[in-house]
């Protein structure tokens, strides 16, 4: 089983196990649907998706982590990021930073922000962000800071060797 999750379910004295099944009733059909289509064929389903899927790939994102299917993390990371715009971006840092998500999609979204920063925060969303996930915008600030001081230094590194 990709799912160490499942393995426990379907091997121990579980209502799964007995019933055969397993209920899942925190996601959509559709993230469901394509959950299940990566278990069987350990691939995502071939198809260009789009931002109006980012709903879905969020639902997957959710079970990938709630069933820990790891392989799918990184397909889940690719499509999200692929499909990440000016109107989604908050929306996907806020869903990478609740499952824990790798250290490199973060950066990706904080680097799009950081390239896109004037209009993000001229965005309607932008002051809700502010209110609701004040650690993500400290995290955001502290991101470009350190973008800040690595150019800097860079900057020091370089005149010295020049020298």
């Amino acid at each position: 089983s990709q799912s160490p999750v499942f393995k426990a379910m379907f091997e121990g004295d579980s209502k799964e196990n007995k019933e055969g099944r397993v209920d899942i009733v925190d996601c959509t059909p559709e993230a469901v649907e394509e959950f299940l289509y990566f278990l069987y064929f350990a691939m995502l389903r071939p198809a260009r998706f789009t931002s109006a899927d980012l709903e879905q790939m969020l639902g997957l994102l959710h079970l990938t982590s709630k069933y820990q299917v790891e392989v799918l993390m990184t397909s889940c990371l690719d499509v999200i990021m692929d499909i990440m715009d000016l109107d989604n971006v908050l929306q996907i840092l806020v869903v990478l930073d609740k499952y824990d998500v790798q250290s490199c999609a973060v950066k990706m979204v904080s680097d799009f922000m950081k390239e896109n920063i004037v209009e993000i925060v001229n965005k309607e969303d932008w002051g809700e962000f502010v209110v609701n996930y004040p650690s993500l915008v400290k995290d955001f600030i502290l991101f470009m800071n350190g973008e800040r001081v690595n150019a800097k230094d860079d900057l020091k590194t370089e005149k010295e060797s020049n020298r």
